[in-house]
């Protein structure tokens, strides 16, 4: 059974695991905002550049986030409410997509996508229709360091409560919303909280509008959308593995500049070199000579035992080798392509380019069966927003997602027509094939005039139901055949 508790003690006990979140993802968050540590940053680098510019972060975490991002995109949604009905002939559910529109979800989603991925966890609000909505569920993308959604340690698909806390830049107060399957309570800090931590604050009901809202959609309406879920910890950022080498490659950048400034030009010496003195006869200490050299000068010495030379140039190659061996450690436990983080890329064939992007592709349907979970379950919490329980306790929820693979488009069509001719695959697959939108292929069916489904199109055609005649037989000379909608060689 999952806990009772009144909703003082949900609210000191959601305020401690949001805390505990908050500090896990600072972290992952600023080494991808570029604000990583420079312990290494030696005694050496502060004396030849702190009155230049602060220590340089070659800033790789951003690229291992983003490349993944970049391919995953949602296309729509599939619905089966009826168990009965076979769920690959359902279309596109278009009042899914018409909630997705409105919320402006193409480009929220790709920020959900990015916090999940750098953070491990991104949650998604949706709350009731109302007139500035359009009548349509609001959906909005809850940042991991404003929110936190509890579930049953039993089951983790059943959550049992939800915070979203944050300050008011202007009134300087504090707030609280907690989210109970079937209530919201709204609280407010008793004073200013500027300058405070919320452990600090006291929480009062909120003053201004009613202090409890009902919740008419039954669960909790915060929904977790976990990246690389892991049955201990949740979601798990994909920064993890890689910030130890970002440390790595940081502290060699830094060293590789310390050598420029000392090491850039080469270091001349003298041996022998005759004591010095000033106009009135007395010596000059060494340190207080500087030998000039210049195009136009001619150094020389009176002693025959005065000798010159110079120190070897620093080699910068010291520093990029192990420097490119990190970045390719970095490209192999993040499966990043090397091209992406190196920048190179000369002359590669369309398989060779195939082959680097395959760990990326992999990478990115692992993340569609992740994340695709918290978006189907977003969809259903938006349909009971609506008063719609079919498609809100639908066990059937498909999301549609853009293929992340970069594939020749001459290869795309070539495989989509076989498919077609010699597999009599449905026209729908063959589009899909093409990357094509689930809206581009609702208006190519409304342009073509066929009916929605492939079984439906089937039923009103009975010589799409039979065979050739003799799929054996070869054609005569002088006749064609050709390739009916449905995929049936018919003669011509």
């Amino acid at each position: 059974m999952p806990p009772v508790l009144a909703p003082e003690e949900w609210l000191v006990f959601l305020h401690g695991k949001l805390d505990e979140q908050v500090e896990a993802i600072q972290a992952p968050t600023d080494y991808y905002n570029g604000l990583q540590r420079l312990a290494f940053a030696t005694a050496k680098f502060k004396e030849a550049f702190s009155r230049y510019f602060p220590p340089l972060a070659n800033n790789w975490m951003k690229l291992v986030v983003d490349a993944p991002v970049s391919r995953l995109a949602i296309e729509g949604f599939r619905f089966d409410p009826n168990p009965a009905k076979p769920g690959w002939d359902q279309p596109a559910d278009q009042d899914a997509w018409a909630i997705w529109q409105t919320n402006n979800l193409d480009g929220v989603s790709q920020m959900v996508h990015t916090e999940a991925i750098k953070c491990g966890i991104c949650n998604v609000l949706v709350s009731p229709p109302g007139e500035d909505t359009r009548n349509q569920p609001l959906i909005t993308a809850e940042h991991p360091s404003q929110s936190y959604v509890h579930c049953d340690y039993a089951d983790h698909r059943k959550r049992l409560a939800a915070i979203k806390r944050w300050v008011d830049e202007i009134d300087d107060y504090a707030y609280t919303y907690l989210y109970l399957p079937n209530v919201v309570y709204r609280y407010e800090s008793d004073s200013p909280a500027r300058g405070r931590s919320f452990s600090e604050l006291t929480w009062v009901p909120l003053q201004n509008d009613d202090p409890v809202l009902n919740n008419p959609m039954g669960v909790v309406p915060m929904i977790p959308v976990e990246n690389a879920t892991d049955l201990l910890w949740g979601g798990r950022s994909d920064l993890e593995v890689a910030m130890p080498i970002q440390d790595a490659v940081n502290k060699l950048c830094l060293d590789m500049q310390v050598s420029s400034e000392y090491h850039a030009y080469p270091q001349r010496w003298a041996s022998g070199w005759e004591a010095v003195n000033d106009a009135e006869g007395n010596p000059i200490p060494g340190e207080q000579v500087e030998m000039r050299v210049g195009q136009s000068r001619l150094i020389r010495a009176n002693s025959p035992d005065t000798k010159f030379g110079a120190f070897e140039v620093g080699d910068v190659q010291n520093y990029i080798q192990p420097i490119e061996l990190y970045i390719d450690h970095l490209a192999a436990v993040t499966q990043t392509p090397a091209y992406y983080l190196k920048g190179k890329m000369a002359n590669l064939s369309a398989d060779a380019l195939r082959a680097a992007d395959a760990g990326l592709v992999d990478r990115c349907r692992h993340k569609i069966l992740s994340l695709g979970d918290g978006w189907e379950e977003v969809m259903r919490v938006a349909f009971l927003a609506k008063g719609d329980r079919t498609k809100g306790q639908a066990a059937f929820v498909e999301t549609l997602w853009r293929n992340p693979e970069t594939i020749s488009l001459a290869q795309t069509v070539d495989a989509a027509v076989k498919m077609r001719t010699s597999l009599s695959c449905p026209v729908e697959f063959c589009w899909e094939l093409l990357g094509w939108s689930q809206q581009k292929i609702l208006q190519a069916k409304e342009m073509m005039g066929l009916p929605e489904s492939p079984a439906a199109r089937k039923a009103e055609d009975p010589m799409r139901q039979q065979p050739t005649a003799n799929p054996g037989a070869q054609t005569s000379p002088g006749t064609t055949e050709k390739v009916s909608s449905g995929g049936v060689v018919l003669p011509k």
